[in-house]
């Protein structure tokens, strides 16, 4: 390629959509796709870490011995809290047709996604605990979460976090197609304009 070029992954691109539109300086951005990714962002910028793992939420370990994760290990929350483990959970093929039974009231299915969504409270709690912040979902779950499934994860997030007091601030991503692509090509505009370097 004679042109300059980068690698970013698709949760740090699409995070960097967040840092553009400036909504939020601190935050955990979790992007929720077929599997589930994590990014964590100080003060409007990437914090990859000395090893570069910073932000990768989906290898936190939820249950020890628990599902298989494809990282190898066990109890991992890509196990538990990716569109993919919902999919597996439910035994359907497409989200229209998992979130098609929630709408119509299927009381096995609105089991099935009160567990997904407990786990994923158990996650964002595990990870405010170290460092709070706010919460930003994106990826294809946005598409389908309403107010009232972010106030219940909130609320399972108030049941297990350790102080009374804590409100967790959780957040929709930006809804767009495509937007690790838009994240990387703001990337690239960033640098252009020359501001400050965001990768640590």
């Amino acid at each position: 390629i004679k042109y300059p070029c980068m690698f970013s992954h698709d949760t740090e691109a699409a995070a960097f959509t967040e840092i553009w539109r400036r909504k939020h300086t601190d935050f955990l951005y979790l992007t929720i796709n077929t599997t589930i990714g994590g990014a964590l962002v100080i003060d409007g910028k990437l914090h990859n870490g000395a090893g570069r793992i910073s932000g990768t939420l989906e290898h936190m370990c939820l249950y020890p011995d628990g599902k298989p994760c494809y990282c190898g290990r066990q109890g991992c929350v890509e196990a538990y809290c990716s569109m993919g483990a919902l999919l597996k959970d439910a035994r359907v093929a497409t989200l229209n047709e998992f979130f098609s039974k929630i709408e119509d009231g299927n009381a096995g299915f609105l089991q099935i996604w009160h567990n997904f969504l407990r786990n994923l409270a158990m996650a964002i709690n595990n990870s405010i605990h170290l460092i709070d912040c706010d919460v930003v979902l994106g990826g294809l779950i946005s598409l389908f979460l309403t107010d009232d499934d972010i106030e219940l994860l909130q609320q399972y997030i108030c049941e297990i976090n350790s102080f009374s007091f804590y409100k967790p601030r959780i957040y929709l991503g930006i809804i767009a197609e495509n937007v690790s692509a838009i994240g990387a090509a703001y990337h690239l505009i960033w640098d252009f304009l020359d501001h400050d370097k965001i990768f640590r």
